[in-house]
């Protein structure tokens, strides 16, 4: 299944939720992720500009487009998404492979 990079970066609103209750704000995102066909595999807080990296798959783009819109509307945080290919199918573009 397609892998893709969510980069985060929290909103005002979406530091006080999770300063309430972790817990609640992170399984409300997985259960999005999942009612919209994804599936979070990983997850890392960071320390700069992002604050949190996520790795979520989904089947194709209108799925991941979907997880994206339904958690935004939450205003919790901003994100960027990136489509993740594989280090070896990468390079092997690049040699015919």
């Amino acid at each position: 299944m397609p892998t893709w990079i969510r980069l985060i970066k929290l909103t005002d609103k979406g530091v006080r939720s999770l300063r309430q209750d972790q817990t609640a704000v992170f399984e409300e995102q997985m259960t999005i992720i999942e009612e919209n066909g994804g599936k979070m595999t990983q997850g890392f807080a960071c320390l700069g500009y992002f604050d949190i990296v996520s790795i979520v798959e989904a089947p194709d783009e209108s799925v991941m487009s979907a997880i994206d819109k339904a958690i935004a509307s939450q205003g919790l945080y901003m994100s960027q998404t990136l489509p993740a290919i594989p280090l070896q199918e990468f390079l092997g573009a690049f040699d015919g492979s």
